[in-house]
């Protein structure tokens, strides 16, 4: 049963499958209403350089990116992607350097400017990367 929900799953997301299109298509038109309404949100993505044995390439390169936003590899295959050893890893330079890059821009912002999330900015001044 499982692996059958995961086949269809997979097909669903196959590239020119009308699902994919809906989904991407919601997907724009939410990241261009936020845009529009002075809210943007951050988004970088990763893909992975190495093939899984016996399987290849799991997300190729362009399903792995959005046109647009910045995108960085992970010398990893898409399982180990996030499974990084130590602080030194490739990827875990470029994940840790992109979150910082976020907590940095929202330090750059005012309470105010965030609706609804009173002493966001505040609460993130204690976040050390490192150790999340």
């Amino acid at each position: 049963m499982i692996c059958s929900a995961n086949k269809h799953l997979a097909n669903s997301l196959k590239p020119n499958s009308a699902v994919l299109a809906s989904i991407e298509k919601a997907f724009d038109v939410w990241i261009k209403t936020r845009n529009q309404k002075n809210r943007p949100i951050n988004i970088v993505c990763f893909y992975e350089e190495l093939p899984m044995p016996g399987i290849g390439i799991v997300v190729d390169y362009a399903s792995a990116t959005i046109p647009g936003h910045q995108s960085f590899s992970i010398h990893a295959t898409n399982e180990g992607m996030l499974k990084f050893k130590h602080k030194d890893d490739n990827g875990y330079i470029r994940v840790a350097g992109e979150l910082r890059r976020f907590v940095d821009d929202i330090h750059e912002m005012n309470d105010e400017d965030i609706p609804g999330k009173r002493g966001t900015v505040s609460t993130l001044n204690t976040v050390d990367v490192d150790h999340v």
